[in-house]
């Protein structure tokens, strides 16, 4: 499927923008489409919403960041949109090619640097905006859309992963998060359970270190059905006490305890009445800390009765 890819610019720079899409067409054929935008923030009201609509039915977004653009509201726009919907996923790969200029032997150069944003990391490559130089510096820009597009052919999951191990070390646990889990739900679709199961232990671990309790809780609960498809009952059942511990350690006891005895009706299902003795009991606890009488009294009674059927089976041995 082709990558369809937006290139934000000022009208002054339309000459240089000509040319860089005929490399891209002529590069990569029908593998990248470029989608040159041709809007003017002036003309109307309706504009705003024509850009948006436009950048989100792209993949890609580059923009030609030069004195020209610098002064354009369509252009600062137009980035600021892109790169809101990159940071949230929605835009694979943002592209700023961003002109500087620099003194070298007396003589003044005009600049630009070209960068694929992947996190806070910028890898360059520069070429000057002189006519003259453009063939063998358009070459550069050419060079980083290849690298960009040879990544992009990798599995979904694993850009997923490499971004959520990028912004996990910037800080974002959130952020890390929510791609690791998005990688868990891509591996589903292509039913790789156990390799979604552990990026749902990823995206857990990130969720617990931004101290997003709830959230890492419901991992716990999306790994146990995950566990339960493939029959792993042992393992789904552990996985609903992780999420049970999690609810514990953030305070919710109502959900903590209903987790808890949740799992130990199934322990009771399978039979193992000292497990399901076990958290019935962590389950009373919870309740009872929650100011929940009722129901830890009704589970009191329900382990009362369990034990009077085996006091009276052993008194009939």
């Amino acid at each position: 499927m082709a990558i369809r890819m937006f290139i934000s610019y000022a009208t002054p720079d339309k000459k240089f923008v000509d040319r860089l899409e005929l490399m891209i067409r002529s590069t990569f054929r029908d593998e990248i489409l470029p989608k040159i935008s041709a809007y003017d923030m002036n003309a109307g009201g309706s504009i705003s919403q024509k850009v948006r609509s436009g950048i989100l039915e792209c993949e890609w977004f580059l923009v030609l960041l030069t004195e020209n653009s610098a002064l354009n509201p369509t252009v600062m726009f137009e980035t600021g949109y892109a790169y809101r919907l990159y940071d949230e996923g929605s835009i694979e790969c943002f592209i700023p090619v961003i002109e500087r200029k620099e003194n070298s032997s007396g003589d003044h150069k005009d600049m630009i640097e070209a960068g694929i944003f992947i996190g806070k990391d910028i890898e360059s490559a520069s070429y000057a905006s002189d006519e003259r130089l453009w063939e063998s510096n358009l070459g550069n820009i050419r060079a980083y859309l290849l690298a960009a597009f040879n990544k992009s052919q990798q599995p979904n999951h694993m850009i997923l992963k490499e971004r959520a191990l990028k912004l996990s070390a910037n800080g974002m646990h959130w952020e890390a998060a929510g791609h690791f889990r998005r990688a868990a739900e891509d591996l589903i679709s292509e039913e790789q359970t156990e390799s979604a199961i552990e990026a749902y232990r990823d995206s857990i671990h990130q969720y617990v270190k931004g101290d997003y309790l709830w959230e890492a809780a419901e991992q716990w609960g999306m790994i146990a059905q995950l566990e339960e498809e493939r029959k792993q009952i042992e393992s789904s059942i552990q996985a609903v006490v992780q999420k049970a511990k999690i609810y514990q350690e953030a305070g919710e006891k109502w959900e903590a305890a209903a987790t808890y005895q949740r799992a130990g009706e199934r322990y009771h299902d399978l039979g193992k009445k000292d497990e399901w003795k076990q958290y019935l009991l962590k389950a009373i606890e919870m309740y009872e800390s929650g100011g929940y009488s009722a129901e830890a009294m009704s589970l009191r009674e329900l382990l009362d009765e369990e034990d009077d059927e085996e006091n009276h089976d052993e008194s009939l041995e």
